[in-house]
């Protein structure tokens, strides 16, 4: 799943509503590898307190997506599956074979929650392996101040390789 070259580090941020559950699907893999990957779930690197991940999706990467929803689960239109147990067939590396994570995730406290990036945990045959794509994301609530401009202090913390 490692790409020849790390992407770049980026992030975002989301207004929330604590116990609302969000779509945060800006995260893609792709098999650079000789053979299946199988994906065994996700994880949260650096994550504050307050966000928790709700539940996990994947689909084939459609053409023009739609990064995110203020619901989970989202009403895309296209179809997902569960990501646990999601095969990656060798050679998808080109952005149409792309497979996209739809993470439902919420906050549990207002003010600015969120994580550096995505650590991604897969297996080929028996050996386990893990990817941390460099995606950040603050969720900032409630949503009604934030979208406001009441606090400007809304921003994701940048995952600083180590």
């Amino acid at each position: 799943m490692q790409p020849p070259q790390r992407s770049a580090i980026v992030g975002g941020s989301v207004y929330a509503d604590v116990g609302r559950p969000f779509t945060f699907s800006d995260v893609v893999m792709r098999n650079f590898g000789d053979y299946p990957i199988v994906v065994d779930g996700v994880s949260l690197v650096e994550s504050t307190p307050g966000i928790k991940i709700v539940g996990l999706l994947a689909a084939r990467t459609p053409p023009n997506w739609i990064s995110g929803d203020a619901d989970y689960p989202p009403p895309f239109s296209f179809p997902m599956r569960p990501l646990k147990g999601y095969v990656i067939p060798p050679g998808e590396n080109a952005s149409h074979k792309s497979v996209l994570v739809i993470m439902g995730l919420e906050v549990s406290r207002n003010g600015v929650s969120g994580f550096s990036a995505v650590r991604i945990h897969y297996h080929v045959g028996s050996t386990r392996f893990e990817y941390i794509e460099a995606y950040g994301l603050a969720a900032c609530a409630p949503s009604s101040k934030y979208s406001q401009g009441e606090h400007p202090d809304c921003h994701a913390r940048l995952y600083e390789q180590g």
